[in-house]
């Protein structure tokens, strides 16, 4: 008993506590226990007062209602690291026939050559003013390069690399007179584009050397990594762009210059013409080794990547940016015949930093691949939200400049007009798949984040 009457004593006296604000509900002029707290009630909202020597609930003040809550989306489960092949399986070799990276006999398999321009780093170019006994120069040169071309090569670059390459452009202080006369070089065009029929061959490696050595004696070229030559406008400096220097390039201070690039002043103006304003960043693509990237016919052409003269989604297509190893082997997931039959992954958005997996690479041979990427709206890609997606293209290392080393197979009909032709989008969204060359490719689920993508054979 003297155990029992202790605990029977305790229960009873807990029994006749006050009953706490917290458990009581609080409601107008009902007693509370401190001044100052509040409590909600509903959409009610009582504080405590002190109302002559007892404090109660005041009357309360209405409050909004709280922001409805839904479960949320369950997201798909991506696959293991393991369901993938080793990245490097994926990074398709050039044929033995196309050594080069741009031009009529390049590829674009893996790796670039040693002739190409760096694509990390700080890339050090020069714009060397020129001109000709036959073609003076005599008006402003170099406005259009100091207000349009070089901010907006340097600004693509640096987005676009995801900050790991910039470009330190300089101009020459004055322009350098070439030798011989404009119409040496054949740079004359025909009116419907290209050169002039029956013509000598255009000489572009030419007046880039030419141009080089009018200026050896008063620049060091051991600052430069590379140099575009930019001359007055001219009938018969029509032809322009970047060009190999040929199999015996010459060595100024030091300096092989590889790759050169010549601009007359309309390949860069007007400024209002967004075509003309890209031309330095295009022929900058190509030094750092990428090709045109489709077939050369105005119906067929793909939307995306700079390196078409015409296109005004700008940004690089996912796999020029792991060539230039802007985009690195940790963030492809690759699959060959010996990968599982399903997987599943998440790909960030190609326009953007964030170091999560940018794209799947489906390897169909030796020479040929599928790639699998997100395309949202950048500071260089003007997309809707309806615009916006997943793409898939094929890509063929055995085709050269022009022939269609990259294809969209998504979405084929969906396209978009800047010009007066239409350009593929092929995007995809949520629900949508494509089936090419064996495999099923479907959009999942679209995140802030990034977009699900699942990959199987096809039955």
């Amino acid at each position: 008993m003297k155990r029992i009457a202790p605990l029977i004593a305790i229960a009873l006296s807990a029994s006749l506590l006050p009953i706490s604000p917290a458990v009581a509900a609080a409601k107008a002029g009902a007693p509370c226990t401190s001044i100052g707290t509040t409590s909600t009630v509903g959409l009610t909202k009582f504080t405590c007062v002190k109302s002559g020597k007892k404090m109660i609930w005041d009357k309360g003040v209405k409050v909004a209602a709280p922001a409805p809550t839904t479960a949320q989306t369950q997201l798909p489960v991506v696959s293991a690291a393991a369901d993938f092949a080793a990245t490097s399986d994926c990074k398709l070799g050039k044929p033995a026939s196309q050594p080069l990276d741009e031009g009529p006999t390049g590829s674009v398999g893996f790796p670039k050559t040693s002739e190409e321009l760096r694509s990390s780093g700080v890339l050090n170019g020069l714009i060397l003013f020129a001109d000709f006994p036959d073609v003076v120069a005599t008006g402003d040169l170099k406005s259009p390069w100091q207000n349009s071309s070089i901010p907006i090569a340097e600004k693509q670059f640096a987005y676009s690399s995801y900050g790991k390459l910039k470009l330190k452009i300089d101009l020459s202080s004055k322009i350098y007179r070439i030798q011989k006369v404009s119409t040496y070089y054949s740079l004359g065009a025909d009116p419907s584009g290209g050169p002039i029929p029956g013509a000598p061959p255009p000489k572009l490696d030419e007046v880039v050397t030419d141009a080089l050595s009018a200026a050896d004696s008063e620049i060091d070229f051991s600052k430069y990594a590379f140099v575009t030559v930019a001359t007055p406008q001219s009938p018969s400096l029509a032809i322009s762009g970047a060009v190999g220097m040929g199999p015996n390039p010459k060595t100024f201070d030091g300096v092989t210059y590889t790759q050169g690039d010549f601009m007359p002043l309309d390949a860069l103006t007007p400024i209002t013409s967004p075509l003309k304003t890209i031309n330095f960043t295009h022929d900058i693509g190509h030094m750092l080794g990428l090709m045109h990237p489709y077939v050369d016919r105005s119906d067929i052409h793909g939307a995306w990547d700079v390196m078409w003269s015409f296109a005004f989604q700008r940004d690089f297509l996912g796999w020029n940016k792991w060539k230039l190893d802007w985009i690195t082997d940790d963030q492809v997931s690759c699959l060959n015949s010996d990968s599982s039959a399903q997987i599943t992954q998440m790909l960030s958005p190609i326009g953007v930093t964030a170091k999560d997996n940018k794209m799947v690479v489906i390897k169909l041979s030796p020479t040929s691949a599928l790639a699998v990427e997100v395309r949202r709206k950048t500071p260089f890609e003007d997309l809707k939200p309806s615009d916006e997606g997943v793409i898939v293209y094929r890509v063929d290392t055995t085709k050269g400049q022009g022939l269609g080393a990259y294809s969209i197979v998504s979405n084929p009909n969906k396209s978009i007009t800047n010009q007066s032709f239409p350009e593929v989008l092929g995007t995809m969204k949520p629900g949508e798949s494509v089936t090419d060359s064996g495999y099923v490719i479907k959009v999942l689920q679209s995140t802030s984040v990034g977009d699900y993508v699942t990959v199987k054979k096809a039955a």
